[in-house]
């Protein structure tokens, strides 16, 4: 497993032109949503992470858990 990068990276990676490692992108989310549990940004780049590695139940399950402000 590749190193977590700190939440302020999360920003500057998913700005890169070819994201490939789902998992890297699903550990820094993680890491924003460590320090914020509540980060919009985080939590969509979590579902769409977690759907790219094909863990569609877990991406719904973090999908609905974050509520009505993710749905919008």
């Amino acid at each position: 497993m590749g190193r977590i990068m700190p939440a302020r990276s999360l920003s500057s990676l998913l700005q890169r032109a070819a994201i490939d490692d789902h998992d890297e992108v699903l550990a820094c989310a993680n890491a924003a949503l460590a320090k914020s549990k509540s980060d919009l940004h985080a939590l969509h780049v979590k579902v769409v992470a977690l759907s790219k590695l094909d863990r569609y139940e877990d991406s719904l399950r973090v999908f609905e858990e974050a509520g009505d402000a993710l749905k919008k």
